[in-house]
């Protein structure tokens, strides 16, 4: 029996829900949305334990609701919790965001049973934070925004969609780059008083878009002479690994002797083609043979955010022909 809500306004606390959807029979539904966005009252909601001030919801006899996945992360009490609904019997069967947290094998499990469900006719809801695992198992998407529907369709459209919006309204937000190295060390014969990540946008930022030109823009301040200095950039990944490091000596782009008080600054551009994560900035001034003037390092934090799903650490930008 398809599940619908006609015009229904439902308040809990600060929130208000505005729904006016329905579900056929035989749908994975994925529900997604920033936190408070109204995931887990829809949910509730459909399951009947919220009352609706208005409006009227049809269909939802035979209803099962994962209740641990919506406020535990206990992995045992998840796993209690989604199974007591895939053996309920249930029409309609609702798991909470909590279940992106449980261990990718019994996910596994769990998305092939409700394949199966799905296949006999029920109506599966899944609301999750978790973008490639909704992406990837659901027949539709419907993002919510403050109790009210912002989107809803076609997984990979909505999602990629949402990202944008999330990139955005985190572009919009993000902080300049503030410089907190892990550990400093060298001569002091050269200091650097400045670092910062700029955007397409050219303002200092913390956050990027996977293939973005970016600049690294650097101030050094001389303390003593150095015939030649070298002044370089790593970026590491948030494990650690280095993704990819360069200075002015390689890329011949000589500073020149330098007297004590001179000033000189540094732009170090190129395309961000990294996979959507969060990545380290270390920058040091020193000499060619590696003695160090000034090295910071992991100075600044930045995360690289994409719209789509990308594995790994470098976004080669892919282009896929299929041949039949």
């Amino acid at each position: 029996m398809p599940l619908r809500f006609n015009k229904v306004l439902a308040k809990t606390g600060l929130l208000t829900l505005d729904l006016d959807l329905s579900f056929e029979d035989g749908v994975i539904v994925g529900l997604t949305g920033l936190n408070g966005a109204g995931k887990s009252a829809l949910l509730r909601l459909a399951a009947g334990y919220l009352p609706s001030n208005s409006g009227t919801i049809d269909g939802f006899t035979g209803v099962s609701l994962a209740n641990a996945s919506l406020d535990s992360a206990d992995p045992a009490a998840i796993r209690k919790s989604v199974n007591e609904v895939l053996d309920s019997g249930s029409q309609t069967l609702l798991i909470g965001p909590c279940f992106a947290l449980a261990d990718p094998d019994y996910q596994s499990q769990v998305l092939r049973r409700l394949h199966q469900l799905r296949r006999q006719g029920s109506i599966v809801m899944l609301a999750s934070y978790d973008l490639v695992l909704l992406g990837s198992c659901c027949d539709e998407v419907v993002v919510l925004d403050h109790g009210r529907v912002a989107d809803r369709g076609d997984p990979r459209l909505v999602i990629e969609a949402y990202r944008r919006r999330l990139i955005e309204k985190q572009r919009a937000a993000a902080p300049g780059s503030e410089v907190r190295p892990v550990s400093r060390h060298g001569d002091e014969r050269a200091r650097v008083v400045a670092v910062d990540i700029i955007g397409a946008g050219g303002t200092p930022t913390s956050l990027v878009r996977s293939g973005e030109a970016i600049e690294v823009r650097i101030r050094l301040v001389f303390e003593q002479p150095v015939d030649e200095p070298v002044v370089g950039v790593l970026i590491r990944s948030r494990v650690g690994i280095n993704v990819y490091g360069t200075n002015t000596e390689l890329e011949k782009a000589s500073i020149g002797p330098c007297a004590a008080g001179d000033e000189v600054g540094l732009r170090f551009r190129f395309q961000c083609d990294l996979c959507a994560e969060q990545y380290t900035l270390t920058v040091a001034s020193h000499d060619p043979e590696g003695t160090a003037h000034d090295w910071l390092e992991e100075a600044i934090v930045f995360t690289v955010a994409d719209s789509r799903y990308t594995a790994g650490v470098a976004n080669l930008h892919a282009e896929v022909e299929v041949i039949r």
